[in-house]
């Protein structure tokens, strides 16, 4: 009996295993998630709390030490899984870990792509905007692929979802007329996953580089 419940135990793992892993080209996997992100209406994005968030910055830490048995199982629990994505379109192909929402969504914190064997280590993308900025996560994925980044960070829904405001300092007019920020609004507030694993990432190597993509409408100007 104890070696029958062994075999289905090592079993049901590695299908567990096998289902969060993916072959292609990292550029499409990640365009798709971001052309099915919910729009500007639907409350759709939640607001994580302590205890979530704490959970999530266990899955970056074994994420970067690449225990991925450990950061699925914490994972699991947030509704998340990681993904081990080999991309055929490299040469020589390379592996990417994605931390995503699986399939039946409620969450929409974002998704988080590292690379395994990274040609620039202490590079970061950052899309906070990927809906509205429009076309920057597309833009911050090509970035990501093409220089071999370290990760990339990608938010989960327009900036303007969320029925709640953050506490964010000043006003936008990304959301209709001007309004404090939404706390869908990643680049504007320091309660989500994409904040969280900033830090987490800021900490826990040195020397690191993060390069955030944003837009702008043809009548605004940046003043230097």
């Amino acid at each position: 009996m104890k070696n029958i419940t062994s075999v289905l135990f090592f079993l049901l793992l590695s299908s567990f295993l096998v289902a969060q892993t993916a072959i292609g080209n990292i550029e499409n996997y990640m365009d798709n998630i971001i052309d099915n992100m919910p729009g500007s209406s639907g409350d759709n994005y939640v607001i994580p709390n302590a205890s979530e968030l704490n959970k999530w910055n266990a899955i970056i830490d074994f994420i970067i030490v690449e225990n991925l048995i450990e950061a699925r199982s914490n994972a699991d629990e947030l509704n998340y899984q990681v993904t081990e994505f080999t991309d055929t379109s490299m040469t020589p192909n390379q592996i990417f870990y994605i931390l995503e929402e699986k399939n039946t969504q409620f969450n929409y914190w974002g998704t988080y792509v590292f690379s395994k064997t990274p040609t620039r280590n202490n590079l970061i993308i950052q899309a906070p905007h990927s809906k509205y900025d429009t076309n920057t996560g597309k833009q911050a994925i090509y970035c990501f692929k093409n220089n071999v980044a370290r990760a990339v960070f990608i938010n989960g829904t327009h900036r303007c979802n969320s029925d709640d405001f953050s506490t964010c300092s000043g006003t936008t007019t990304a959301c209709g007329s001007s309004d404090n920020y939404k706390m869908s609004d990643l680049a504007h507030t320091t309660i989500s996953m994409f904040q969280k694993t900033t830090e987490n990432m800021f900490n826990s190597i040195s020397n690191f580089v993060f390069v955030q993509l944003h837009g702008f409408g043809k009548d605004q100007q940046i003043h230097t």
